[in-house]
This record gives structure tokens, C-alpha cells and sequence, in this order.
């Protein structure tokens, strides 16, 4: 521009001149052969000058989507200053995919519209790759400087397509843009400044169902190098963000568990370098919540049933608990056992009872009544119930396990003529049933209920019996079942109550023993205490066959097998001169069981 601003004046000069100077004019037409031709010289470098403007500054209008090539090739651009405008003629917006071929050129890019074609060193020759989006009707110029040996050899190449990116997106949280929970979204953002505070972004979408939801952000291709953020929010709470994602480059994904509602995501960029558009990959993606319908429990051993023994043998069990279906996104929870005989199982550590973020888990248990850990042990009748539960409150099926009772510890009890008495004598908190041997087959006698003491009656003298004793528990449906039976064998005592002839006593002999003792509010002082000791003799007037002797009750017995039968004892007490009635009858066994006769009374006087 400044050397044609030269020529035209220097062309000014001379005219004035030549009309200034006398004679000057007449020579010259005098000379009819011999014409001034500077003229042509003038006009041919005002020409030529406007040409070089011309060539050093160029305009690409894009009227449609192809290939432009624009050319700076003459080497007379050495030393000037030129550009390249480009304007978007076309009412879409256009994507530039520009190669510049720089020949001893710097470029420049005064907008920033356009990225990666900036080159400030003119030293030799370079080639770069870059471009950017031109909206409609828009326009963008690179600036151009040409080396003063510059020889030629600069050109662009500029392919030009219908641009898929827009503006998208609501400009207010209330408005946001709709779109699908997936697909994939393409856009521009201005740089969100505080001189432009409406360049975020808003879209709002629904989930149907509870739903994982993927999204996915990226720079875009031709995005100028900036800053971009991404939240969502509930659209019922704008100013809680369920999450935040920031990218300068990379791509960054993240995973959420929404709920069925709306939501919104707001997006923004900021702190451009190289280009005034940014442009982002918005991908949303994912799948329904996979909910578990129920929880499968499986225990590999057949076993369902056990009895004491286990108190000698510990038995293991592998339960396997899995969610339905398998790929649920629920997952288990636990392992739960309840029931009357449930501290007979046992993890081999504390932790196998959970199975928190898990779709399958094996564990193994132990079965005993051994005392394990911080449990006591002792065999407890009845059943335990085995279930797996799921995070959403699911439970399986449970697996039902009946622990048999033990059989009764019948170890009290006395045998008389017509009848047994049991003074508590089996160790059961449940029912026990007594069964009686009829032939070849087990008659239900009777059940006893209450833990007191309890006669079998019915029974006829000196006649052997068997008997079964089954002690009864619940099962997990609350139904009695029996457990292991217990045998007994006895016989009846006889049924003669004794003749006696006569009975004596002698030898009568009255005890005295001093202690020192505390009395009360401690107080000490010496009591006497006193017992009396004597020999009864009794006769009979005739034997009594089958029995070991006579018996003034338990721990009084007078063994023998004739008429006379003599026992040393005594009383607490004085009972010298004193009468006192005795009960007589005869035993058949020894111990406690005895197998007693009827009863005889008589009055004795001690002395």
C-alpha cells in the first residue's frame, strides 16, 4: 500500500511539471517523431502495483462444500505484507480443513478462529495443518508477511464441509434442550466470560427406570484449546451437582446410579488459546438397573437332619448363595441363621457371614455342639433355618435343618410293685413320649409334658418290662418330631406284702455333739446337737422269694433271704422313750431302683 501511495504521486509531479516549464509543451509536440513514451512506464507499474495488492491480499468465498486453493506465488510478494480472508457465503456452518505450504512466510491468525497455522519464523520452508468453523455468513483472515528474498512458492489448500457442530443447548437451567439418555451430542461454546456470561450451555433428560448412566466428554475436533466442565444436577435442585467433570484435552467418562426423574447438565468452557470456538463430544449412554428378583441358596451336602452326635463329630456344610438373576445389580448381603438349634453352626471366621458387593458367594460352616469360640456349647433339639439375603431385601428360600432330641438321661427314678416313679428323671425341656413293648410291636403309653415328677402307673408285680423313652422337639414348621429313644428294662417288685412276726429294738444308745457356732448378727456361742442310735430286728413268719431282703426306705436296707432280718441305724435326735412308726416292705434290686413291695406299718418305741 505505501509504494503505490509513492508512484501516484511521482505521476503528479511530472504532469505539473510539464505544463509549468515554458516551452516545455511545444518541444514536445514539435517532436511528432520523437513521442515521450514514461507515460506507458507510469501506467504499466500503477498496474502492476495494483496487481501485487491484489495477489498479496486475496478473499476465498465459500459458496458450497469442496476444495479451494489459493495461491501466492509470484516472487515480487518479497518483502510486502498480505492475508488471506475466507467468508462463509453459505447459510450452514462450515468446517475448514486448511494445509498452508509456507514458503519464507510468516501466518498469523488475528481472530483465533483459526488454530495450528500460525508461524512467526519465515526461515525456509514449512508446511502446517489446521483449520476451524466458520458460522454462517462469518468470515476469518490470515495474516500474511513475505520474506524480502522471497521467491514464490506459498499457497492454501482449503477443504470446506458442512459442519455437523451447533449451538446446542438451552441457555437457562429452567430451559434446558431435551435430549435422549443416549446418543451423541455435538457442539460449539463461546469462552464464558464475565463480558459473556450466556455462553453455558443447558440439555435436560429423562430416565424411565432406575438406570446407570454414562457420560462421556471430549474436545471435539477443531476445538480451540480451552477449559470444559461439565455438571449434573437433579432438575428438582439446581444448586446440588450430582457431578462435576473437567477436560482440557482428554476425554473423561463417569458411571451414575440415577433414579427415575429429570435431569439437567450444564456445560461451559473457558480460557480459549488458539480460536474463539470450542467444540465438544457429549455422549450419554448406559443401561437399566438390573434388580434381583430373589436370592438361590444351595447347600452341596444332602444332610438336613441331625442328632447328637454331632457333640463327637463336627460336620461341614458349603452353602452357596447367589443372586437372581446372577448378574443383578443388587448383590448379596448375608448369610442369616435362626432357630432354636442355630448356635450349632458356626463360620470358620466372622466375616464369611457377609457377601456385601457380591452375586455369588460359598461358605463353609461347621455343625457341632462342641463349644467353639466364645459359645459354650451344649446340643440343643429343635431346627435352624439358613437364608441369604440381598441388598435390596430379598431372601431365598431358606434351607430348613432339624437337630433330633438326645435321648432322655433317665437317671432317678424308683420301681415299685405296681408302679415307677420318676423324680425328673430324663433331662428334656420338651414332651416325652413312653412307649411300651406289647409283643413285637411299641405301644404309646403315655406323654409327660411337665418336667416334675412323674408316675408310670398301671403296671402289674414282679413283671418285667420294656420300655422306649423319645424326646420330642419342634421343627421349623412347628411340627413334634421325635428324637433318639432311650431304652430302659426293669422288673416290678414283688407283690407279698411281709408277715412279721415280731420286731425289736435294742442297743438304743443317745448321741451328744458340742459345736461352736455364729448366730445371728454374729454372735458365737456352743449348741448341742443330739441323734439316737439303735438295732432293729425284725421276724417274719415266713420268707419272701425272689427279693434281697427288707427295706425301711432308701439307704435302710436289711439284706437277707430267711425270716430274720437285723439293721443297725438311728434318728436326728432324741428319741429315747419315744415311739415312732416305720414302713416295711421288701426289695428285689439294688441301688436307687430298689423294685420295692407294699408297704407294711408298725409302731416302734426306742429304748
Amino acid at each position: 500500500m505505501k509504494k503505490k501511495t509513492k508512484i501516484v504521486g511521482l505521476f503528479l509531479m511530472i504532469t505539473l511539471l510539464f505544463f509549468a516549464i515554458p516551452g516545455f509543451g511545444k518541444v514536445q509536440a514539435s517532436r511528432e517523431d520523437d513521442v515521450f513514451d514514461g507515460w506507458q512506464e507510469l501506467e504499466d507499474e500503477a498496474k502492476k502495483e495494483e496487481e501485487l495488492e491484489a495477489q498479496s491480499n486475496q478473499t476465498l468465498e465459500i459458496g458450497q462444500s469442496g476444495e479451494y486453493t489459493v495461491s501466492f506465488r509470484n516472487a515480487e510478494l518479497k518483502g510486502r505484507e498480505g492475508s488471506l480472508a475466507i467468508v462463509n457465503k453459505t447459510g450452514k456452518p462450515m468446517r475448514l480443513d486448511i494445509t498452508e505450504t509456507l514458503a519464507r512466510t510468516s501466518v498469523s491468525s488475528p481472530d483465533n478462529k483459526l488454530t495450528d497455522l500460525q508461524w512467526n519464523h519465515n526461515q525456509g520452508n514449512k508446511t502446517l495443518s489446521g483449520g476451524g468453523y466458520l458460522n454462517p455468513l462469518a468470515s476469518t483472515r490470515l495474516d500474511l508477511k513475505f520474506r524480502s528474498d522471497y521467491q514464490g512458492g506459498t499457497y492454501f489448500v482449503v477443504k470446506a464441509t458442512i459442519s455437523e457442530v451447533k449451538d446446542l443447548g438451552g441457555k437457562s437451567f429452567s430451559q434446558a434442550q431435551l435430549i435422549e439418555n443416549t446418543g451423541k451430542y455435538t457442539g460449539s461454546l463461546l469462552n464464558n466470560t464475565s463480558s459473556n456470561p450466556g455462553a453455558t450451555r443447558y440439555f435436560r433428560f429423562h430416565v424411565e427406570k432406575r438406570r446407570f448412566v454414562n457420560i462421556q466428554l471430549s474436545r471435539g475436533e477443531g476445538s480451540c484449546a480451552c477449559n470444559q466442565t461439565l455438571y449434573l444436577y437433579s432438575s428438582a435442585a439446581e444448586k446440588d451437582s450430582l457431578i462435576r467433570m473437567y477436560i482440557y484435552d482428554a476425554t473423561k467418562r463417569e458411571q451414575i446410579l440415577l433414579e427415575p426423574g429429570d435431569y439437567v447438565i450444564a456445560l461451559w468452557a473457558t480460557n480459549f488459546y488458539g480460536g474463539s470456538t470450542a467444540v465438544y463430544d457429549l455422549e450419554l449412554s448406559g443401561r437399566d438397573y438390573i434388580f434381583a428378583t430373589g436370592v438361590e441358596l444351595t447347600c452341596r451336602e444332602k444332610t438336613r437332619t441331625f442328632t447328637s452326635a454331632i457333640g463327637k463329630k463336627t460336620v461341614k456344610l458349603h452353602l452357596t448363595a447367589t443372586t437372581i438373576p446372577a448378574n443383578a445389580d443388587d448383590k448379596l448381603k448375608e448369610f442369616v441363621i435362626k432357630g432354636s438349634s442355630a448356635s450349632h453352626f458356626h463360620y470358620n471366621d466372622s466375616s464369611d457371614q457377609y457377601a456385601t458387593g457380591l452375586n455369588s458367594k460359598t461358605v463353609t460352616v461347621s455343625v457341632t455342639s462342641k463349644a467353639v469360640n466364645y459359645k459354650t456349647g451344649g446340643y440343643y433339639p429343635g431346627y435352624a433355618k439358613v437364608y441369604a439375603t440381598s441388598s435390596n431385601g430379598k431372601a431365598s428360600k431358606p434351607l430348613d435343618f432339624t437337630f433330633k432330641a438326645a435321648p432322655p438321661a433317665v437317671s432317678n427314678y424308683q420301681i415299685y410293685h405296681n408302679y415307677v416313679w420318676f423324680n425328673s428323671g430324663y433331662s428334656s425341656k420338651e414332651p416325652v413320649r413312653f412307649y411300651q413293648k406289647v409283643g413285637n410291636k411299641w405301644k404309646l403309653k403315655t406323654t409327660v409334658k411337665k418336667q416334675n415328677g412323674f408316675k408310670l402307673k398301671g403296671l402289674k408285680a414282679n413283671t418285667a418290662y420294656k420300655f422306649k423313652l423319645v424326646a420330642l422337639s419342634k421343627n421349623s414348621k412347628g411340627k413334634w418330631l421325635e428324637g433318639s429313644p432311650k431304652y430302659l428294662r426293669f422288673r416290678t417288685g414283688r407283690g407279698e406284702r411281709p408277715d412279721i412276726r415280731s420286731i425289736q429294738v435294742s442297743n438304743v444308745k443317745l448321741n451328744k455333739k458340742r459345736k461352736w457356732e455364729r448366730e445371728a448378727f454374729g454372735k458365737w456361742a456352743w449348741h448341742t446337737y443330739y441323734s439316737t442310735s439303735y438295732t432293729i430286728t425284725i421276724n417274719l413268719n415266713r420268707t419272701l422269694p425272689g427279693t434281697l431282703g427288707l427295706s425301711l426306705g432308701w439307704g435302710q436296707e436289711l439284706p437277707g433271704k430267711g425270716t430274720r432280718f437285723v439293721l443297725r441305724t438311728g434318728v436326728e435326735g432324741n428319741w429315747v422313750g419315744d415311739s415312732m412308726k416305720i414302713r416295711i416292705r421288701s426289695y428285689n434290686q439294688k441301688g436307687y431302683k430298689a423294685g420295692y413291695g407294699p408297704i407294711v406299718e408298725r409302731m416302734i418305741t426306742i429304748r
